[in-house]
């Protein structure tokens, strides 16, 4: 497969399942500097898939593909995100990701115990 038919095949796909910075950000109703710095503080996922336009692309879980990345990337993020992001209006992003981890081990752990 080539570069460009790489790109042509994964493209329509991030375009349909995921989203830009600035289009999670106006899920969130956060300016997109507010959505790096939770992104930063790890209180949110950051890029899930990131592409570039010599056709290389990643993403966190599948690793690199296509060879190195070349020239600027364009990042997409899941719009599941944004129910994080509006939970964390209020509080500073190092605060929200205590919160979120807290309330995320508590929860796990109850589902657990509640496991045969």
């Amino acid at each position: 497969m080539t570069d460009s038919a790489g790109i042509a095949q994964l493209k329509p796909y991030l375009e349909r399942h995921f989203v830009s910075l600035a289009e999670l950000a106006g899920l969130g109703g956060v300016p997109p500097g507010r959505v790096m710095a939770l992104i930063e503080a790890r209180a949110i996922p950051g890029p899930i898939y990131s592409l570039w336009s010599n056709g290389a692309f990643s993403s966190p879980i599948g690793g690199a593909h296509a060879g190195p990345p070349g020239g600027t990337p364009t990042h997409w993020y899941a719009p599941a995100a944004a129910w994080w992001i509006c939970r964390a209006r209020d509080l500073a992003p190092t605060e929200c990701a205590t919160a979120f981890e807290s309330r995320f081990m508590a929860d796990f752990v109850a589902r657990l115990a509640a496991e045969p």
